[in-house]
């Protein structure tokens, strides 16, 4: 009797070969930038140093999934087909900018979307793609984790420039295909906060680079994640990492989900 098994197996070794090719495609003839301008993606950032390293145009190499960018982006889509069949979406991706007089830098941004309300009323709209943390425990345990504080801040940005008195965070679970929805109403002290934090920043920004902050480790996010499958968390081998990783914790292995080394040391197609 003929086995699946008998004339097929795993490739893992084309699929690393496909990454380190992308890797190198995505990244040819890019000249990093320095930045001028603060991004509302970052509001109540995670991690200081992280967008200290950012606005001086250090390399990046970013380990783990390369798809997961794609992944999101095709989730939004998604999401505002949902908008769309109900006939209330103006336009997507409007760019914004603001300028406090606290800050030496602009804030600029990019609104997923904008819709019609009643009356006429134009409303932001943030879409963001999470994955189930509470998978083993329902869709109440995942709702227990929203809205995120960065996520309501960046939204906020959005409110302000566009002075509006409401927005909406649409949460997308990737996992399981859910969606749950937050309406933000705009509160100016909840503003003021966040530019309160990007003002501190400025003043970090001027200074050296930050030492990695107490309590952060290589294999635990914001800098990385592991797997949640038992054998490969069990190997201690990561999911993906923050773009600066290897700046970060230089010298130390890291061990992605499908390859034993890191991905930059892959055979080369």
């Amino acid at each position: 009797m003929v086995r699946l098994k008998d004339f097929t197996k795993l490739d893992q070794q084309f699929v690393n070969l496909l990454n380190d090719a992308q890797r190198r495609a995505d990244s040819l003839g890019r000249i990093p930038s320095k930045r001028n301008g603060h991004w509302a993606s970052e509001a109540l950032s995670s991690c200081l140093r992280k967008s200290w390293l950012s606005w001086k145009a250090l390399p990046t190499n970013e380990f783990g999934n390369l798809d997961t960018f794609a992944l999101g982006n095709s989730i939004e889509d998604a999401v505002v087909k949902k908008f769309q069949s109900a006939g209330i979406v103006l336009r997507q991706q409007e760019h914004i900018t603001i300028d406090d007089a606290r800050l030496q830098y602009p804030i600029t941004g990019k609104i997923d979307l904008l819709i019609i309300e009643g009356d006429d009323i134009i409303t932001p709209v943030e879409i963001k793609s999470t994955k189930d943390y509470g998978e083993n425990d329902g869709y109440d345990k995942w709702m227990s984790y929203l809205p995120r504080e960065e996520h309501v801040a960046q939204l906020s940005m959005y409110l302000h420039a566009r002075k509006a008195t409401h927005g909406y965070l649409a949460y997308f679970n990737k996992n399981r295909g859910i969606m749950a929805i937050y309406k933000v109403d705009y509160e100016p002290e909840f503003y003021n906060f966040v530019i309160e934090q990007f003002v501190l920043f400025e003043k970090e920004l001027a200074g050296p680079e930050p030492e990695i902050p107490k309590g952060m480790k290589p294999e635990s996010f914001p800098c990385g994640w592991m797997s949640r499958a038992l054998d490969a968390k069990a190997a201690k081998k990561m999911e993906g990492t923050c773009q600066y990783w290897n700046h970060c914790w230089k010298g130390q292995k890291l061990v992605t989900l499908f390859a034993e080394e890191n991905p930059a040391e892959q055979p080369k197609v």
